[in-house]
């Protein structure tokens, strides 16, 4: 092969890893209407990345007594629903699914189906947390070896305290 040949078939593969969409999976139990976490999976990924985003249907206090899990799945697709739109109006390819309750196996779901090269989990502040408390993107990364990227949401409301990320 003459070096003219190598070249072009190295700068064919170049933009083939250029032009190859980035896979990120995003697990939150925020909507887009908080313009944090829209605002980083934009500046983090850019246009050009394909979104999975995953809300665990979290229960509620109530519901653990009940157990009407139908109403923490109800809140989690309306949040899912709500994030990919979001991302939709932004340019990006944004798709989602509800998850497990827990993260770490939400993720694992997740990553049976979509090739992410990198995950994002969304959390409230640490002082108020409870996947910050449980290390939920340090298990994540040590258990996928992928990527993962912790945010903290800078929003002023909270969630429930049956809810907390």
């Amino acid at each position: 092969m003459t070096a003219a040949a190598t070249f072009l078939e190295d700068l064919d593969e170049l933009e083939r890893r250029l032009t190859k969409p980035h896979h990120v999976l995003v697990v939150a139990n925020e909507t887009c209407d908080n313009p944090s976490l829209c605002a980083v999976i934009f500046a983090h990924v850019g246009r050009r990345a394909d979104v999975l985003v995953v809300t665990p249907a979290l229960p509620s206090l109530a519901s653990r007594w009940t157990s009407d899990d139908d109403s923490a799945v109800r809140r989690a697709t309306d949040r899912m629903r709500t994030t990919v739109k979001c991302l939709q109006r932004l340019g990006m390819s944004a798709h989602g699914q509800v998850g497990d309750h827990d993260p770490v196996l939400a993720v694992e779901d997740a990553l049976r189906d979509f090739p992410a090269d990198e995950i994002i989990v969304f959390t409230w502040p640490e002082e108020r947390s409870k996947w910050r408390r449980q290390n939920v993107a340090e298990r994540v990364r040590s258990r996928f070896n992928k990527r993962v990227t912790q945010v903290p949401s800078t929003t002023a409301r909270g969630p429930s305290s049956s809810t907390r990320s």
